[in-house]
């Protein structure tokens, strides 16, 4: 516990692109982590909320 989410550059980018169209604007901050240039942060919360889904789609 306590880790920060692993994910950076390319890996970060090709989970962003997995995601819906627009689903971006439905994460908390994550238009703020965005404009900021905050990849960090920007990772944070893509972890929180992907992992908040009920199953990772790719695996269907």
């Amino acid at each position: 516990g306590g880790t920060l989410s692993p994910w950076t550059g390319p890996e970060l980018d090709k989970r962003i692109a997995m995601l819906p169209r627009g689903i971006r604007h439905r994460i908390p901050g994550a238009g703020h982590a965005v404009h900021n240039d905050a990849p960090e942060a920007m990772a944070t919360l893509l972890a929180a909320f992907i992992q908040s889904l009920p199953a990772d789609p790719a695996s269907r």
